[in-house]
This record gives C-alpha cells, sequence and structure tokens, in this order.
C-alpha cells in the first residue's frame, strides 16, 4: 500500500506590529543675528576691561619707575676720590647678612663732632655723590652717605618709598646704636626725594638738633604725569610714591631750606611750588632762594650749624 501523500503544511505569514508613534520633522532654529553680536561685543567689552585693569595693577605696582632711576652698579670712588672714605655694611637681616652699604667720612674741623646723615636722591648710586660729599667735608663735619635697597651694592631689589624709609631708619639706627652717636649731634640732609625722607626721620626724632633739605620736589604726581603712560590710567588714584613734605608746615625742628646746591638731583623743582613749600615751613626756617656754589655752600652750612649745635654763635640772615 503506497503511502499517502502529505500535504504541503501551510505557511503562516507574521503580521508586523504596527506604531502608534508618529515622527514630527521639527524646524531648524534659526539663530538670532543679534544675539551673537551682542555676545561678541560682551566678551571684547570683557577683554578690554581686564586688559585695562592689568595696565592699571601694572603701574601701580611699577610706579617707583616714574621717579627713581636707581643704578644698581658697585660704586668704585672708595680707590679713587680724594675723601677718607671709609666703606660700611649695615642694617642685618634675621640671617646676619647686611642689606645695606654705605660709606663713612670722618670730619677734621670745629663741627667734626656733627654727623650729617646723607639722604641722596632716587637716582644713580654713591658714586653719582662725590660732590656734595667734598662739599660738606669741606665744612668741617663728619658725614654717613648710604645707598637705598635697589642702589649700588645694596641688596638688589627695585626701589620703593616705603623702603626708603626703612632703610633711612634704618642707617639713622647705626649712627645711634652702632656708632654711638649722640642725637644731638646728628644732622639728617636730604637731597631731591632723599629731602622727603630727611624730614621724616626729624619728625620721628625730635631730639635731633637741625635738619637740612636741598632740591625738594613739593609735586611728584605733576613729575609722574610726564611720562607718556600716565595719561592711560587714572594716576591720582594709583599714585603713591608721592615723597610727601607737608610735615614741614608743622615741623619746629630749625631748618635749613636749599633751593640748590651740589647734590645731582635729576628733576629740579618748580621754582614757584619750591618758593611755596619753604614759606609755608614752620619757624625756625632759614632759606636760600639761590643755588650754592663754590666755597658758599660750605660757609651756609657752617653758619646754619653754629647758630644751633655747641659749636659758638654767630650770624645767620632769615631769608
Amino acid at each position: 500500500m503506497l503511502p499517502s501523500a502529505q500535504k504541503p503544511m501551510a505557511t503562516q505569514k507574521t503580521k508586523k506590529p504596527q506604531s502608534n508613534v508618529r515622527i514630527q520633522t521639527a524646524d531648524p532654529e534659526v539663530v538670532d543675528p543679534m544675539w551673537l553680536l551682542k555676545a561678541a561685543a560682551i566678551m571684547v567689552a570683557v577683554g578690554l576691561l581686564c586688559g585695562y585693569g592689568t595696565l592699571c595693577y601694572l603701574v601701580y605696582q611699577g610706579q617707583w619707575q616714574l621717579v627713581l632711576h636707581p643704578d644698581a652698579t658697585h660704586p668704585k670712588a672708595v680707590a679713587t676720590a680724594t675723601l677718607p672714605l671709609q666703606p660700611i655694611a649695615f642694617g642685618a637681616t634675621e640671617s646676619g647678612q647686611p642689606r645695606l652699604n654705605g660709606w663713612w667720612i670722618p670730619g677734621d674741623g670745629n663741627h667734626a663732632e656733627t654727623t650729617v646723615l646723607y639722604l641722596h636722591d632716587g637716582s644713580g648710586n654713591l658714586d653719582r655723590q662725590i660732590a656734595p660729599l667734598e662739599a660738606l667735608h669741606a665744612a668741617g663735619l663728619s658725614v654717613f652717605a648710604f645707598d637705598y635697597r635697589g642702589f649700588g651694592a645694596s641688596e638688589s631689589t627695585h626701589p620703593t618709598q616705603q623702603l626708603m624709609t626703612e632703610d633711612s631708619a634704618a642707617a639713622l639706627d647705626y649712627l645711634l646704636n652702632t656708632r654711638h652717636l649722640p642725637a644731638k649731634t646728628i644732622v639728617p640732609y636730604g637731597a631731591g626725594l632723599g629731602a622727603a625722607l630727611a624730614v621724616q626721620l626729624a619728625v620721628a626724632h625730635p631730639e635731633l638738633p637741625a635738619l637740612i633739605v636741598e632740591s625738594p620736589n613739593p609735586d611728584l604726581l605733576a613729575l609722574a604725569r610726564k611720562d607718556p603712560r600716565a595719561g592711560m590710567v587714572p594716576l591720582n588714584s594709583l599714585f603713591h610714591e608721592r615723597f610727601e613734605l607737608t610735615a614741614l608746615q608743622s615741623l619746629k625742628t630749625p631748618k635749613l631750606l636749599l633751593a640748590g646746591g651740589p647734590s645731582p638731583v635729576v628733576t629740579p623743582p618748580d621754582a614757584q611750588s619750591l618758593a611755596t613749600l619753604f614759606h609755608q615751613a614752620a619757624t625756625p626756617s632759614f632759606i636760600v632762594s639761590g643755588a650754592l656754589t663754590g666755597p658758599a655752600f660750605p660757609q651756609t652750612i657752617q653758619r646754619f650749624l653754629d647758630e644751633y649745635l655747641p659749636a659758638g654763635p654767630s650770624q645767620l640772615t632769615h631769608q
């Protein structure tokens, strides 16, 4: 018996499930060009503001360069000058290393017991001060002169008014406590920017018998404005290296005020401003309105000191 023919199996078709989710095609987003321009303008403004702030900060930090002009080379006059210079290192740090260098010049005249603490202008180094040191020595005085930090052989740094103030105080301390000189024999002498330092010493130490200033600059802000960078920033707010002299108006210490002399001052003061400063100074003040040259300088110094130090009275006209 033949096998019965097998019936082919029916092929079942699988139906694909239908999705109820409809895909919607969104329109492309259009960016407003004004928004892009505003964002770019804000970025540029922020960049300019940051750049201007950086410029102001740099001027604030580097403003000493507007009025101070140090020479950091070591002075060579020790070996060549005719003065009896004695090199002095003082102002030791905590490690014992001196940070300041100067010269001691012993006197050999009637006022040899009087010591002038010479505070030079904020430029050069001690090599540039030979002329005033010779003139003071010719007056028979002992002289102590030094370089501030950042000048000459003193500690290497950029100078500032604050550092120079500290250095002048350290120089006076050296005379008082290392050389053991009586305060009544020490006379601060400031030339140019050093005049403000000498005035500060006289204010802080009323026991000092006298004060001498030469060619002080009453308005350093006006000097700083002459720099081409000064017009780009609010200098009135940023400038603090002013070396103020207003204390002269109330300082009772006897003062010799010199409009000019042998000291090398980089920027001579304005004559009118200087005259106003001198005439506003408290008494006793002795004013010399013209520059002193030659033997007139030591003679004027001697006459002034004779008036206030125990070396004999003399006549000094109040001008």
